[in-house]
C-alpha cells in the first residue's frame, strides 16, 4: 500500500511540511529557488526497500528525494521518476532542493520487501501433504 498521505496534492499540501521556497501550487507543490526540504512523516521500516514514484517539472536547480534518511538520485530534469531506496533510520520522506525551481506532484511510496502487519481478512487454505505427488 502507498504510505504517502496527500501525494496527489489535490486541493492542498496540508499533509506536508514545506520549507523555505516551497509552496502549494495548483494540485502540486511548487518550489522557487528552494534549497530546503519539503517532507512528510511516513511509517517506514529501516532496512526495507521502497519504491518511490514522483513527477517533477523543472526550470532551475535540482531536487533529491530521500526515504528514511537515505538519499536517492539528484534530479535536474522534468519527468516521472521511479526510485528504489532502502529506508534508513528515520520515518521521513523528503524532497530537498538545491536551487530548485519547479514542481513536485503525484508522489507514492510503497514497500517492496520486509516484514509488516497484515490487516483485514486473511484466508488460509491447507493442502494435505499426502495429496502432493
Amino acid at each position: 500500500p502507498d504510505l504517502v498521505t496527500g501525494g496527489a496534492f489535490t486541493g492542498d499540501a496540508d499533509d506536508w511540511t514545506l520549507g523555505a521556497g516551497w509552496a502549494y501550487g495548483t494540485n502540486n507543490v511548487a518550489a522557487t529557488t528552494a534549497s530546503t526540504a519539503m517532507s512528510q512523516a511516513v511509517d517506514l521500516v529501516a532496512g526495507v526497500e521502497y519504491s518511490l514514484v514522483f513527477t517533477t517539472t523543472r526550470s532551475a536547480g535540482s531536487v533529491q528525494a530521500s526515504v528514511g534518511g537515505t538519499a536517492g538520485t539528484s534530479r535536474s530534469t522534468a519527468d516521472t521518476f521511479t526510485e528504489t531506496i532502502v529506508a534508513g533510520s528515520t520515518g521521513v520522506l523528503a524532497f530537498t532542493g538545491t536551487g530548485f525551481t519547479g514542481t513536485i506532484d503525484t508522489v507514492t511510496c510503497t514497500p517492496l520487501t520486509g516484514n509488516g502487519t497484515i490487516t483485514g481478512t486473511v484466508t488460509v487454505v491447507w493442502i494435505n501433504a499426502g495429496d502432493i505427488a
